[in-house]
């Protein structure tokens, strides 16, 4: 059964209800009437005695009047008390209606409330399904943004690390493993530059607490040494070698003092940190160096991340072409072009004569 019939069934229980308490208050008051019309010669009887003079008092008779008075005004004054309670239960019942309607119309209000809370809800819901998209997709970004700020500033760190000078980091180490070769005769080449020097000075104080004779060969030819360190072994003017004379066949001629290069190069790598190249050039050295001498060539620190950078930054600045005669040193043919950038002159280390006046 639903609520709507429920009701239909509760407003007739209550007219039949109402009528009920009618019928009673009518009974009840017919009652009253009865008694009134029962009692009312004996009370007429009983007054008319009590004024006579000389008449004895009618106790038994006020005795039967009064029960009938008592009765009377009881079932009057159920009459009325049932009247009361009656009006009372209507009023309640009214009250409880109102106290309905009002709850159910609280009710209904909580309900559209409770529906309008819902859809706020789903918004709600739906907006923060939204921004965790949204929170995700940005997380995602700043992570993606965070290691890329990480490796470029590693990058930025390798860069500048890289354009600190060479540094011998384990020489006390390179000593140790360096021990049980015998002492030979090494020599230097090196530009005339700071960073050069100092790199082939760290090399050296390695090889003299070795005992090994060590000594600097000047070249006028500074751009003929590579960037980087090489150590190669000496040779007498050109080695010859019968033809179809394999590369192992050649190694094997000199096999200690190439193996000893080799140490010696790797030795500045693992130990000095260093980047440095053993080998051995089939090819004349200039100076005609024994083939037991080593010759360590100490040149410019190759900055392979500085180039990178360079590249990075992409193009640089262009030379400006001249055409014709530069009215300098170069002379330029005519129609042609030229594009110096770079290019070193030599310094004279002397003043230029002067005519005397």
């Amino acid at each position: 059964m639903d609520l709507s019939a429920l009701e239909r069934v509760s407003k007739a229980l209550e007219k039949s209800l109402d009528l009920w308490g009618l019928l009673l208050l009518g009974a009840t008051a017919v009652v009253v009437f009865g008694l009134v019309i029962e009692y009312w010669h004996d009370a007429k009887e009983f007054w008319t005695i009590v004024h006579w003079p000389m008449a004895a008092f009618p106790l038994d008779k006020f005795k039967t009047l009064l029960g009938g008075i008592l009765v009377t005004l009881g079932v009057a004054g159920e009459l009325l008390f049932t009247y009361k309670a009656s009006r009372v239960e209507t009023d309640l019942r009214n009250n409880s209606h109102r106290i309905e309607a009002l709850l159910t119309r609280q009710s209904g209000d909580a309900k559209d409330s409770a529906q309008k809370a819902q859809d706020s809800a789903t918004i709600a819901e739906d907006k923060a399904d939204a921004v965790g998209k949204q929170y995700d997709d940005l997380l995602k970004k700043y992570n993606a943004a965070e290691r890329a700020l990480e490796v470029e500033r590693r990058k930025r760190l390798a860069l500048a690390a890289s354009l600190l000078p060479r540094k011998f980091a384990d020489q006390s180490g390179a000593i140790a493993r360096l021990k049980d070769i015998p002492p030979r005769e090494a020599v230097f080449e090196f530009p005339d530059e700071r960073e050069p020097r100092k790199t082939a000075e760290q090399i050296n104080f390695v090889l003299a607490n070795l005992h090994w004779t060590t000594w600097r060969r000047r070249t006028d030819k500074e751009s003929e040494i590579p960037d980087g360190i090489t150590v190669s072994t000496g040779m007498v003017g050109h080695v010859e070698f019968p033809n179809g004379t394999s590369e192992s066949e050649r190694r094997r001629l000199l096999p200690r003092i190439l193996e000893i290069s080799r140490e010696l190069s790797e030795c500045i790598k693992t130990s000095g940190g260093i980047d440095a190249e053993g080998r051995y050039d089939p090819w004349p050295i200039r100076g005609n160096l024994p083939p037991e001498t080593l010759l360590i060539r100490v040149g410019p620190k190759p900055n392979p991340l500085v180039e990178e950078t360079l590249r990075e930054l992409g193009p640089q600045l262009q030379p400006t072409p001249l055409t014709g005669s530069s009215g300098g040193m170069i002379k330029v043919m005519p129609g042609s072009t030229f594009h110096a950038s770079g290019v070193r002159t030599p310094i004279a280390e002397q003043p230029p004569p002067r005519n005397k006046p």
